[in-house]
């Protein structure tokens, strides 16, 4: 893995804080959702882990978007967590 402080080359011309802002949103619908029918018996724990896992997944990139950093399409959530750690390795040992 490996980071750069260069934004990603995005196909729409978002910038790093916007895009991180939209992904907390995403993340939001997410939680919101899982409040609603996290106690019916009509949704399965498969459904309900996935929407948990979509959320994390869109707050790391959130994250590592708010600090500029590139990340690849992945789900993933380890892979999002290595490179977290090692941006937030990097902005410490700069400083």
């Amino acid at each position: 893995m490996f980071i750069s402080r260069r934004p990603p080359k995005a196909k729409s011309s978002m910038k790093p804080r916007e895009q991180a802002l939209l992904l907390l949103r995403k993340a939001a619908q997410d939680e919101a959702l899982l409040d609603e029918v996290l106690t019916s018996d009509h949704v399965s724990d498969e459904i309900i882990g996935f929407h948990c896992q979509q959320a994390a997944e869109k707050i790391l990139k959130a994250l590592l978007s708010d600090v500029g950093v590139r990340f690849r399409r992945t789900h993933e959530i380890g892979a999002l967590m290595a490179l977290l750690a090692q941006a937030g390795h990097a902005l410490l040992t700069a400083e």
